[in-house]
């Protein structure tokens, strides 16, 4: 199948065929299937550090901890494009009870900030631009050295300082929400309520700070400041393909930990955001079916590494 070259012309083709149907489709099993996996191996890796009580097994406990707490980021994200259920009450009921509220999000808050970032990528008003426009961390390209340097910053600490601010970006906790979203607000906190009865009757609080707390602030930073970088920093951004970037030979284990649940296909995710995630590979070999997207697309083949990486591109200066 033939596509034109615009992003528009691209979604009035496949809009003609079968082919988008068929990408499009919801399948919430699939979905629940993938959140049932990453909850698993939470719980799996908190139960083998418990028993060992070892250093070692708890640090690569929290390793995966974290991976997964950023396989949830990518579920929010699935919910905030309602790619989760068709009835959308249920997907963000299905969204906020198994994803965002143990991440400290609301995807309905999430989904206001997200669906502006796609309106307004890499331009003005694009609001996680607005939020790293000034600081210099996220200021790209720039030299090896100063790149390592950041990355560094984030073992002492500094995601605490972004993660805070994210929480409070995507929990809503402003006046002017409060307002318009005071229900979806007070079931956030009857659900961290409960939780925290529960933590207290069951004496959790001291795993709830080792496995949950510690991952979130000190790995999952790090995790998601990569992939952030990865999808739209050291791009030339002059259309529209080009200012969002694919990884597209990266392996397993990386992924796993960069790019859960296909998050390294972003381009192809912002050319058609209705596809949910586990129909992205498919989309992928469709859109490389069509020569203009072949020759314009960005498409990077690793994440690491001192060529056709995202580590070379960012630090290419």
């Amino acid at each position: 199948m033939k596509l034109n070259l615009t992003n528009e012309a691209i979604n009035v083709r496949l809009l003609e065929s079968n082919v988008l149907r068929n990408l499009c489709e919801l399948k919430v099993n699939i979905f629940l299937l993938y959140l049932a996996v990453d909850w698993l191996l939470i719980i799996i890796s908190v139960i083998t550090s418990v028993v060992f009580s070892n250093f070692f097994v708890y640090f690569f406990s929290i390793l995966i901890i974290a991976s997964r707490m950023h396989a949830l980021v990518a579920m929010l994200h699935e919910g905030a494009h309602f790619r989760i259920h068709k009835n959308k009450i249920i997907n963000d009921v299905i969204c906020n009870f198994l994803v965002g509220y143990f991440i400290f999000s609301r995807v309905q808050i999430y989904r206001l900030n997200h669906l502006l970032h796609h309106r307004f990528t890499g331009l003005e008003n694009d609001p996680d631009l607005k939020r790293k426009k000034n600081n210099l961390i996220w200021q790209l390209p720039k030299n090896k050295i100063f790149f390592i340097k950041d990355f560094l910053k984030y073992m002492y600490g500094y995601g605490i300082f972004e993660m805070f601010i994210a929480i409070k970006v995507l929990s809503g906790i402003s006046v002017d929400m409060i307002r318009k979203d005071f229900l979806n607000l007070l079931l956030q906190i009857c659900f961290y309520f409960l939780m925290c009865l529960m933590f207290f009757k069951l004496h959790l609080f001291s795993i709830f700070l080792y496995y949950w707390l510690i991952p979130f602030f000190i790995i999952l930073p790090l995790l998601n400041r990569y992939r952030t970088v990865s999808e739209h920093f050291g791009l030339l951004g002059t259309h529209e393909l080009n200012k969002t970037r694919n990884v597209i030979e990266s392996n397993w284990l990386v992924n796993f930990f960069i790019s859960p649940h296909n998050l390294n296909y972003h381009l192809d995710h912002h050319l058609l955001p209705m596809i949910p995630f586990y129909n992205l590979p498919h989309l992928h070999k469709v859109l490389s079916e069509n020569n203009y997207y072949t020759h314009n697309a960005h498409n990077t083949k690793y994440y690491f590494g001192f060529k056709e990486s995202v580590f070379f591109e960012v630090t290419n200066v």
